[in-house]
């Protein structure tokens, strides 16, 4: 019986599923609990109110005071907002969105890790690397576009791999797998811009990685040319040239003169890449212990691509950590193709990874049921989130005192996000954020009824 189990079920598999459950249950709040980053909870409001039917693929609602939001290209939130349409509003659909990305991630390492070793064996080493690195916890479990771009990043280079895997005869696949990488591609641009574009450098670097240089020009080419094509057909349409010519106006031309706010620069993204590094580092020394590392051409490949992903961003005088999430799956790739060949596990080794599984998963389940729903920070604005939901219409818009402005705009985004409630400056309307009365807010013929909230800090 335990023979015809394990041919069934590999210890590759085991430790897959070991690291993964290591990550949920290290993340699970993220995809159980309510809380969420500024940023994540912009683009989840986004999603919701495009399911609504309230803005366009192009011209996007906006939780701000303005007409459409051209922050970012509109791909992210159109996606996520089908997740919506299927799911309902319930707060763990953007959450559901964020765990299909980091899935569709970790299969896509398993078949580039495979096409660039010969062999699926070893895919664990670079789920555990990957999902060790700290930026990807906070990616995937706080709506940031960067999951999204990691998954059509990888999708694009497997695509890649896939092309330089067939005969040189096989134009008909080979222009296929092209294809699907050069949609990808432009897919990647279309969530959050320049970010994207990294696999268009990949290709150079994959044929010296397979040693199929007589190969590179052809494919090369052959995908520039693919992408241009996409490309163009995109901006056929006038509102994506008009769309994308305001995307690049407020986040390009407002980088460059000054207009956006310079929070991090590029010292801080190099600490951030260090950090990441490190702990990735570690967890390769670990490994380490048992096999022994080597320098092979793949290894080196997968890092050469990892630093095209992560250089070019320092071009910009204006960061954030989570621009560098697209660049962690490379860097998990090569170290894991520094290592040397797999081990066998023994009997016993492989009974105490399936009684690991066993643990981690009850112990998931056990979590997430209790902490269903909850929140680990932001508690006040929650809370008033709750108390406002009974009193305030469903998308109503609601008034702020001038006593109010310190209130920070996490709290409106909530509202937005969950209620879908716009918050204006004024008095005049039917219900006004203030922590007092104000002289003459009350209209002729109505009472004013203070409702008490938490103040916020």
């Amino acid at each position: 019986m335990f023979s015809m189990f394990t041919s069934s079920v590999s210890a590759d598999q085991l430790n897959r599923l070991v690291a993964l459950l290591l990550f949920l249950l290290i993340t699970h709040q993220g995809y159980v609990g309510l809380s969420m980053e500024n940023d994540g909870l912009i683009y989840a409001s986004i999603a919701k109110h495009l399911a609504l039917g309230q803005g366009s693929f192009w011209f996007p609602y906006s939780p701000f005071p303005e007409a459409a939001f051209h922050h970012h290209p509109p791909l992210g939130f159109w996606l996520q907002s089908k997740f919506f349409v299927v799911f309902g509003n319930h707060f763990w659909t953007e959450n559901f969105y964020q765990f299909v990305c980091l899935m569709i991630t970790l299969v896509s390492l398993r078949y580039s890790w495979q096409l660039s070793r010969g062999e699926a064996a070893g895919t664990w080493r670079v789920w555990l690397l990957y999902l060790c690195a700290p930026i990807v916890a906070f990616v995937f479990t706080d709506n940031f576009l960067e999951a999204s771009v990691t998954v059509f990043v990888c999708l694009a280079v497997l695509g890649q791999q896939l092309a330089y895997r067939q005969s040189p005869n096989q134009m008909v696949l080979i222009l296929a797998w092209l294809s699907f990488s050069a949609l990808m591609t432009v897919f990647a641009f279309l969530t959050k811009g320049p970010v994207g574009l990294l696999p268009l450098a990949v290709p150079i670097v994959l044929g010296w990685m397979v040693e199929q240089q007589n190969q590179v020009i052809k494919i090369c080419l052959t995908y520039w040319l693919l992408v241009l094509l996409v490309v163009a057909g995109v901006l056929l349409d006038a509102d994506a040239r008009l769309s994308m010519q305001r995307y690049i106006e407020f986040q390009w031309l407002g980088t460059a003169m000054g207009e956006r706010p310079m929070v991090h620069g590029r010292s801080y993204l190099l600490f951030e890449l260090s950090r990441n590094l490190f702990t990735l580092l570690l967890v390769f020394a670990v490994m380490a212990w048992r096999v022994k590392a080597q320098i092979n051409r793949v290894a080196l490949g997968w890092l050469v691509i990892a630093l095209f992903a992560t250089l070019p961003l320092l071009i910009s005088p204006r960061q954030f950590k989570w621009y560098l999430a697209p660049s962690m799956p490379f860097y998990a790739l090569s170290l894991a193709c520094f290592l040397g060949p797999v081990l066998e596990p023994k009997r016993r080794q492989w009974l105490a990874s399936l009684l690991v599984v066993g643990i981690m998963f009850l112990g998931l389940v056990i979590l997430s049921v209790r902490q269903f729903g909850t929140t680990d920070n932001d508690h006040e604005a929650v809370s008033d989130l709750r108390i406002i939901q009974t009193i305030v219409p469903f998308g109503a818009v609601v008034g702020v005192c001038e006593q109010e402005v310190h209130r920070p705009d996490r709290y409106f985004l909530y509202l937005s996000r969950h209620h879908s409630i716009s918050v204006e400056a004024g008095t005049q309307f039917g219900f006004v954020f203030c922590s007092a009365p104000v002289q003459g807010m009350n209209r002729v013929g109505e009472s004013l009824k203070v409702i008490p909230l938490h103040k916020s800090p």
